[in-house]
């Protein structure tokens, strides 16, 4: 350290400090967020709550969580366990009302939509690198969906009527 960076005064060795200490506690926090993701993220329990104080229900984490227990919760009743999986639901969905703002409802309504319109050519892209039963298992389609979206835009970027080249 040159002798220029060096703290003149009590006050400013007080600042370094107080910046180290301001680091150190955000390279923790920063930890712990990742931490709790990658619990959450390989958890089985939907009795797994990921949000906290001020966690951002906006963030990817979050909504994977939303979407593993979903899927866990639409899989209970498609496996014949109607009671447990209206449980799961009811949990969840109270959990999103307590968690989410009216606009962070339209944003993930929003949100939604748009995935749902970009699927198809999401879809063509993985097409490229990945073996249809695999994007089927990933977005969650079946393989005959997957097959059909892709005649589909195929026949889309052909048409001369559609616009598309």
């Amino acid at each position: 350290m040159s002798t220029s960076n060096r703290p003149t005064g009590p006050n400013e060795e007080g600042s370094a400090i107080e910046q180290l200490k301001a680091s150190i506690l955000a390279e923790f926090e920063r930890y712990e967020r990742t931490r709790r993701a990658e619990i959450i993220a390989a958890s089985d329990s939907p009795e797994v709550d990921l949000t906290e104080e001020g966690e951002d229900p906006l963030s990817r984490d979050y909504l994977r969580w939303v979407a593993k227990s979903y899927a866990r919760a639409r899989r209970a009743t498609e496996q014949g366990e109607q009671a447990e999986g209206d449980r799961m639901l009811d949990q969840l969905t109270d959990t999103l009302a307590e968690d989410l703002t009216l606009n962070d409802a339209r944003v993930l309504r929003v949100a939604a939509e748009a995935a749902v319109a970009a699927t198809p050519r999401i879809v063509v892209r993985a097409a490229d690198r990945m073996q249809v039963p695999r994007i089927a298992e990933e977005i969650g389609l079946t393989t005959s969906r997957v097959y059909t979206i892709l005649r589909e835009e195929r026949q889309r970027q052909t048409d001369p009527e559609s616009g598309a080249q």
